[in-house]
């Protein structure tokens, strides 16, 4: 209901989502790839741009993404207003099921971190990116399934692995890059926060228990990954070599890799409503005045006090990497594997409303 409220010209009106990237870019795509699926055909090609472009090879088309398969009897227009809705109201999910399954909240605070992550700015600034919207409806999943196989990996490992799977195939990796650096961070700061409650432990005993518990969360982040990469192997394939005759074949320089930094001189207009003039949609993470008021009351709150420390660390490492150029320590690790793929050093603002959200509702 309250995702029908908030997109309701979306939801209700004959009106179409046409700028941007969505007009120019996914929607021709799509035309393209759902004409070739109706026809019992995989969209390998297309003559119609340039001398020829690949299409299956293109992990953006997402043509191997299964929600996207049920947009097939539509028309282009109404499959991306439809595919929008659908993945805000599980992006929905996904966060309030976090809430209350890993920060241990009641009903309705979860529903209030579900809304403010999946209603909130940074979700509705990138409604015409529409891979990326997918690919951001399945982080709280991703963070939920994991929590589950890192205690119990026989038991959750195939949920945490489908999960990663589908997130690769929605074609927005730069955001299960994302999500794998939250997951690896949420690891070690649970690990030290496990290993810290033990007051009885000598020295010795400390580092061993914290080598040991890391071990096992890092074990289970990378046998979630290679599970992902095997589900998602026949989108993988042709996408890593496509991006080796790319210009991303060897990575992007550093300042390719720095393009589109959250500029300290915005923060503010991004975190809040701007009277003027809209900032540019990547540098918004706006999660509503009243949201964000709650989440500076959850950081103060120690009812919660783990959980406070470590969501409130993920908002903050979201932001020190989003600053991208304008933080040092970014230039260093533009230069490594990874980082040095993708530009838009704003979009770790992901992490910073998933946060948020939680300290929300805290």
């Amino acid at each position: 209901a309250l995702t029908l409220l908030v997109f309701e010209r979306l939801a209700f009106t004959d009106l179409i989502l046409a700028r941007g990237d969505t007009y120019q870019y996914f929607l021709p795509y799509w035309s393209a790839r759902d004409a070739a699926l109706r026809a019992g055909t995989l969209p390998l090609w297309s003559p119609e741009l340039f001398m020829g472009v690949p299409l299956l090879a293109n992990p953006q088309v997402g043509a191997l993404y299964p929600p996207n398969w049920l947009m097939l009897p539509f028309d282009t227009p109404n499959a991306l207003r439809l595919s929008v809705l659908m993945h805000v109201v599980w992006a929905y999910l996904g966060a309030y099921l976090v809430a209350r399954r890993v920060v241990q909240l009641d009903r309705l605070p979860a529903l209030i971190s579900g809304a403010v992550f999946a209603l909130g700015g940074y979700m509705s600034a990138h409604v015409e990116q529409i891979n990326q919207l997918q690919g951001l409806a399945w982080m709280g999943w991703a963070f939920l399934s994991f929590e589950y196989t890192w205690r119990r990996p026989l038991k959750y490992l195939p949920a945490f692995g489908a999960v990663m799977a589908l997130q690769v195939l929605s074609g927005h990796t730069q955001t299960v890059f994302i999500t794998g650096i939250g997951l690896l961070a949420y690891t070690v700061m649970n690990v030290i926060a496990d290993v810290r409650a033990v007051s009885f432990l000598t020295t010795e005993d400390w580092r061993a228990q914290l080598t040991s518990r890391l071990q096992r969360g890092v074990f289970a982040l990378l046998a979630g990954v290679l599970l992902a990469a095997l589900l998602s192997f026949a989108q993988l394939w042709p996408s890593l070599e496509l991006t080796g005759v790319s210009n991303r074949g060897g990575g992007f320089n550093t300042q390719q890799a720095v393009a589109f930094s959250w500029n300290p001189t915005l923060i503010s207009r991004g975190l809040l409503p701007s009277y003027d003039a809209q900032v540019f949609g990547e540098y918004i993470a706006y999660v509503g005045v009243f949201a964000l008021c709650l989440s500076l009351v959850g950081v103060l709150s120690k009812e919660l006090g783990r959980q406070r420390i470590i969501w409130f660390v993920l908002a903050l490492i979201g932001i020190f990497l989003a600053l991208g150029a304008f933080n040092p320590v970014y230039w260093v690790l533009a230069e490594l594997p990874g980082f040095n793929l993708f530009r838009v050093p704003a979009r770790w603002l992901a992490l910073f409303a998933l946060g948020a959200a939680m300290l929300a509702g805290m």
